[in-house]
């Protein structure tokens, strides 16, 4: 008998050959029987999710049918917990609720369990879990910790001055202060070691309210990055007891890995990718082809991201939010526009353009999850092309509709809202949360740093000016190649020396958008390439310890991006000459202490470029 693959074992054979010979003759033959298994439902094992995450405990098993499985889900490290092999009680919630939007500000659904039971069906056991605790402020708690890692070792702060704590507020902002010191080796101090770091709240537990003196000393815990990884432990009860632990072999762990908030608007690969079909028009490249944002379409700009697709390729929501509308687009194809917020506190509107009208399923007020479907790519009237038209807006000019097209005409080059902006990053983060690489877009390397000077010192080496340079208290002569250093200093300081993410992405070192598009507030005049959109990220601490013209830790800010470093490095070098050689104007226009410590820090950062030539 030709047995179904995959429904018998070996062992359950074995174990049915109970006499000591089988024969063929009529007399000594005999017969076998042996259970023949259904298969069970096919889940997808998965090696990481975020906290917060829904997913399935499954466990297989064989000759168990009717039994009871229990489940334990343990820490290897015990980063939440404390401890080592610590049990991480979680919700267990219904097949239902594993669909189900979990509701904002209310009461999280599901009975939070350290065991989880199931009895053995078909040789399978399935226990819906939601990954986190049911209290909002210890979901808080757990996320810090993985944030801020694992404990490893102390560090001891000397103060270099006296500074006086009065309350808990006052707590705060210093440990801050600390934390950075402690980090840039400031104020005399040591850095703290590559691969450390500590937290404002192991700082704050050193502290006292108190007077400090210079000299003084405190000393907090140094915490250390390290993966939190989980394991399985199960028991059940068959002819013998069975207990084992399972994902705890190096390499086999389950990962609380980061939270995908975003994803690709699309459930494949664009046509036009980076080695799709029509690569020759890469949707993420910088204003090179006519799908990228920016690209000239006569009197306008192209305001979005195109995506090319097969025909009718099914458009999903890059994440929650709630319909603005759902009408009339372009050459008679429709589009969806949803007011975005991620859990992670931003808030933002996307128009998916180019939509089928008979395939749109969501309506003006429907409230969309992430991954849902929104509508199919539909073909325009004289174009054969199907894509999805991506468009982001900031929403810093509302969060309403003014009119279903989003646009004003009155406002070149995108004849669009004034909050437009390149969508490019989000589109990259949901490309990597999708398809679990990057999109291999081209980003500003170091090479683009030094051709720029290279270009920069060859046009500017015989100019010459008479400026009050550095501090001098009369004007000396100054030639291009002194100019061009400063500017090469000027980008090493602001971009970790061409290695800053803004840098890859903007090819600048940090210039911060202030108005509207297209110079974002900035001199056109000094610009020598148009800017072609905006990057935002959350600002570092800087030169000054507290981020650049206000830090701010809530929301991301955006950053102008220019189609070349060079545009970049030759905007600096107009403005100095333009303030007649006060460089330190760029980094604060009134505050001398602070202009000063910018002139100083220059003068120890090497023009290794300009050196060379």
């Amino acid at each position: 008998m030709q047995l179904p693959k995959n429904l018998v074992t070996p062992e359950v054979i074995a174990a049915a050959l109970t006499a000591e010979a089988y024969g063929k003759d009529t007399t000594s033959q005999k017969t076998v029987t042996f259970k023949i298994f259904k298969l069970g439902v096919d889940f997808k094992k998965v090696d990481s999710a975020p906290l917060d995450d829904k997913l399935y405990l499954v466990a297989r098993t064989m000759l168990l049918d009717g039994k009871q499985v229990t489940i334990s889900i343990k820490e290897k490290d015990g980063i939440i917990k404390g401890s080592a092999d610590a049990v991480l009680p979680v919700l267990e919630i219904t097949e239902e609720q594993m669909e189900q939007k979990t509701p904002a500000g209310g009461e999280v659904p599901g009975t939070e369990k350290t065991e989880f039971s199931g009895t053995v069906k078909d040789n399978l056991v399935k226990i819906p879990i939601h990954l986190r605790p049911k209290s909002e402020e210890e979901l808080k708690q757990w996320k810090d910790k993985i944030n801020n890692g694992k404990e490893d070792g102390s560090y001891t702060y000397t103060f270099g001055g006296p500074t006086s704590i009065k309350n808990a507020a006052d707590k705060k902002s210093i440990a801050g202060n600390i934390l950075n010191n402690a980090k840039g080796g400031k104020r005399g101090n040591p850095k703290i070691e590559d691969g450390k770091t500590s937290s404002v709240e192991e700082i704050e537990k050193a502290l006292a309210i108190k007077d400090y003196k210079a000299g003084d000393t405190i000393t907090f815990k140094l915490l250390k990055k390290v993966p939190e990884f989980l394991y399985l432990h199960a028991k059940a009860q068959g002819e013998k007891q069975h207990d084992k632990k399972f994902l705890n072999k190096e390499g086999a762990y389950f990962q609380i890995g980061k939270n995908k908030y975003i994803i690709f608007p699309l459930r494949a690969k664009p046509r036009n990718d980076v080695n799709g079909a029509n690569k020759k028009d890469y949707w993420a490249e910088n204003n090179n082809n006519q799908t990228n944002f920016g690209y000239s379409r006569g009197t306008r700009k192209h305001a979005a991201r195109d995506l090319e697709t097969e025909s009718n390729e099914t458009v999903v929501a890059i994440a929650e939010g709630v319909v603005l509308e759902a009408q009339a687009f372009y050459r008679g194809t429709h589009q969806v526009t949803v007011h975005h917020k991620v859990p992670d506190g931003r808030e933002f509107i996307v128009r998916y353009g180019e939509l089928d009208p008979n395939s749109l399923k969501v309506s003006k007020g429907d409230e969309v999850i992430k991954n849902q479907e929104l509508g199919k790519t539909g073909k325009m009237t004289g174009i054969s092309r199907y894509m999805v038209h991506f468009e982001l807006y900031t929403g810093s000019e509302g969060f309403e509709v003014v009119n279903y097209r989003l646009t004003q005409d009155n406002n070149p080059p995108f004849k669009r809202r004034k909050d437009l902006v390149d969508s490019l990053e989000i589109l990259q983060e949901g490309y990597k949360n999708t398809f679990g690489e990057e999109t291999g877009s081209v980003l500003f390397t170091v090479e683009d740093g030094k051709k720029a000077i290279e270009e920069l010192y060859s046009r500017y080496k015989n100019e010459k000016w008479n400026w009050k340079w550095e501090g001098s208290t009369e004007e000396i002569e100054i030639k291009g190649k002194d100019l061009v250093a400063i500017v090469e200093k000027m980008y090493r300081l602001e971009t970790d020396h061409f290695k800053s993410k803004q840098y890859k992405n903007c090819g600048t070192g940090g210039m911060e958008v202030f108005g509207p598009a297209p110079y974002y507030g900035w001199d056109s005049a000094l610009f020598t390439e148009q800017p072609i959109g905006t990057w935002s990220s959350f600002e570092g601490a800087g030169l000054s310890g507290t981020g650049g013209n206000a830090q701010v830790t809530d929301k991301k800010k955006e950053f102008v991006k220019l189609p070349s470093v060079i545009a970049g490095m030759e905007y600096k070098i107009k403005y100095i000459i333009k303030y007649n050689g006060d460089y330190a104007r760029w980094f604060n226009k009134t505050d001398q202490t602070a202009r000063t410590t910018y002139i100083n820090t220059l003068k120890n950062i090497k023009a290794r470029f300009v050196d060379a030539l």
